[in-house]
């Protein structure tokens, strides 16, 4: 129990910093900058919450964060690019998903990108062309 609310935590102090950010006027690339910042100074932190024993609390806390990206993005892309909603779902799903791994796979894994490239990859990820099929 303790340890989902610490995971709940971070994800509100997270949130909570992103939104002070973009409310005092930087970009929504600055704002992420200075979360991934945030998440940097408390890797070895978010290490540990990765044992074997966290993976259950943190996987539900990914999902989590997934699904509020796809209800707040679903009507949006719908809009742009035309698929059905089940479409929409599966394409969103694994965009979340992908860059939720990409972020713990960053922060684990003792990577050196920068918080700047992380996002510059985050971009591409969720470019709108990337949802458009060839």
């Amino acid at each position: 129990m303790i340890l989902r609310e610490i995971v709940h935590e971070y994800s509100e102090q997270i949130l909570n910093t992103y939104q002070k950010e973009t409310q005092a006027g930087r970009s929504e690339e600055q704002a992420l900058e200075i979360c991934l910042e945030d998440l940097l100074k408390k890797k070895s932190e978010i290490s540990v919450l990765f044992s074997e024993h966290a993976e259950n609390y943190l996987i539900s806390f990914g999902l989590e964060v997934i699904n509020n990206f796809i209800n707040r993005n679903r009507n949006a892309l719908k809009k742009q690019i035309g698929f059905t909603d089940e479409e929409i779902y599966l394409y969103l799903i694994t965009t979340a998903s992908g860059a939720y791994g990409l972020l713990m796979t960053w922060l684990i894994n003792d990577m050196k990108q920068t918080p700047k490239e992380i996002i510059a990859i985050l971009k591409n990820l969720f470019s709108i062309h990337s949802f458009r099929l060839s």
